[in-house]
């Protein structure tokens, strides 16, 4: 089995769902309801689901939402070796974060707010106290919800041999991840963070056609050794540095399964974990992304964060085979 160390944000999600479209600046009826979410434990627990031992660090307060998350953690056998911050009671005082969230009724993300400033608390020293087991982990993932101080310390680990993984999370947030990019095994970005972090302008806010490739070719560039881009109703894109004189790039880009869409919070977080468990099996990278799009479909169908229905699910090279 192979183990993975994650280090990422935990919180509690609330989505408000509208029941029929969407009026702006208006009371929608709709269904508001809350799970536990987070970039770092959606991607720790569907690792879990797709067989991995897993190890999780992450920053949680001594509160409802804290002790609610630890729970969850602990019934989809995460290894959460997270402590609960309590703060000194007089600097601060910390709260567990929480993320809110409006879909519409196709369950599209129309905005977000997250409230996580505890994350600071993962800090390098912080980190750094794990560095044994990190180390000894086959792979490392984490995400830009974490200071960009701790992320280039985890970089540094790439040169021990350490396969690390990392989410770009947002546009305001994927810039602490550009320190990095040489040292990655693997970027997952959606379009909008993908171009931000090659410094390129998002052609489809303006109506044209999305260039995944282009973007690639400037993030290979930058040292990016190998990357996702998803690409939201138009499918994902992956691709990779060939490692003969030269270079160029093996790519590959899929369409989305015609699935419903119930909500698509967390299916990112799938996908990359999706993605990383195909390459634990020396699956093609072809194979690696319609592994990593199906099992994010399957989780759009689902209310939470991470869908229970990819508990068992296996890569193959026959993704047909499990549509």
């Amino acid at each position: 089995m192979k183990r993975v160390f994650v280090v990422g944000a935990s919180n509690m999600d609330i989505c408000a769902k509208s029941s029929d479209p969407m009026r702006e600046a208006d009371s929608n009826i709709g269904v508001v309801s809350t799970a536990c979410g987070g970039v770092g434990r959606n991607i720790a627990v569907a690792l879990r689901r797709f067989g991995f031992e897993v190890s999780f660090l992450t920053a949680i307060a001594d509160d409802t939402f804290g002790h609610d998350i630890m729970t969850s953690l602990k019934a989809d056998a995460v290894g959460s070796v997270a402590p609960f911050f309590t703060g000194d009671g007089l600097r601060k005082e910390l709260r567990s974060g929480v993320y809110s969230y409006v879909l519409d009724s196709n369950g599209a993300l129309l905005c977000g707010i997250n409230d996580m400033g505890i994350n600071d608390e993962l800090t390098p020293a912080f980190v750094g106290g794990y560095s044994n087991a990190l180390k000894a982990a086959d792979y490392v993932v984490f995400e830009a919800n974490i200071p960009v101080e701790t992320i280039e310390y985890l970089g540094s680990l790439a040169k021990g041999g350490v396969k690390l993984a990392a989410d770009c999370v947002s546009v305001s947030k994927c810039d602490k991840l550009s320190g990095v990019l040489g040292d990655l095994y693997l970027l997952k970005a959606n379009y909008s963070e993908a171009c931000a972090l090659a410094g390129m302008d998002d052609a489809s806010e303006e109506g044209r056609e999305k260039d995944p490739l282009s973007v690639a070719q400037r993030l290979a560039g930058k040292g990016l050794e190998r990357g996702v881009i998803t690409l939201g109703k138009d499918g994902a894109f992956c691709f990779e540095v060939q490692a003969f004189e030269g270079g160029g790039l093996e790519w590959y880009r899929v369409a989305p399964p015609s699935r419903r869409i119930v909500n698509s919070n967390g299916c990112g977080d799938v996908l990359l974990a999706g993605f990383l468990a195909a390459l634990s099996k020396e699956r093609s990278l072809r194979d690696a992304l319609e592994f990593g799009q199906y099992a994010a479909s399957v989780n759009a169908m689902s209310n939470e964060a991470v869908a229970k229905e990819l508990l068992g699910l296996e890569p193959t090279t026959d993704i047909k085979s499990l549509a």
